[in-house]
């Protein structure tokens, strides 16, 4: 399974285009959030969202209506790659993370959540708290306690060998 970080910043962000990932495995294309210059070149299966109140999301309509999709939070299956939308703790509306599930391992994606979602346990790798204060952090030269700070174009293998 192959991951792609095109975007690793908040709606807005001077300096970062929309976190967004891109997954694929076996000929499938999934995008996750992202936004105008954190979109894919390509076909894409489909195109799934966190927050169907985000701020972008009239631009992501756009994006997505282009390749004949529409952004949504929900679930997708193809062959054995299962993406799953799980509910995290964010604001006063629903918002979403993923969990990606395939032979090769599980990642999740949740960009923001204010309680960590119990439903990430167990993942091999995590794409998570990509906002503003993020973004002030690298700014500043901090680095985290664990993991790293991804970086726009950024691709990550999951093959299931340790």
């Amino acid at each position: 399974m192959r991951l792609v970080t095109l975007g690793v910043g908040a709606a807005a962000s001077p300096r970062y285009a929309a976190a967004g990932l891109l997954v694929a495995r076996g000929g499938v294309r999934v995008m996750l959030d992202g936004g105008p210059g954190a979109e894919p070149a390509g076909r894409l299966d489909a195109w799934l969202v966190t927050d169907e109140r985000a701020e972008l999301r009239s631009q992501l309509r756009r994006l997505a209506a282009e390749r004949g999709l529409r952004p949504h939070a929900g679930s997708f299956q193809r062959g054995e790659l299962q993406i799953d939308a799980r509910p995290v703790v964010h604001t006063s509306h629903p918002t979403f993370g993923y969990r990606i599930e395939a032979p090769e391992g599980t990642v999740v994606w949740a960009p923001e959540f204010l309680e960590f979602p119990r439903w990430a346990h167990g993942a091999g790798l995590m794409f998570a708290h990509i906002g503003r204060p993020t973004i002030r952090a690298i700014d500043r030269g901090e680095r985290p306690a664990f993991g790293e700070f991804a970086r726009d174009g950024q691709v990550f293998r999951v093959t299931g060998r340790r």
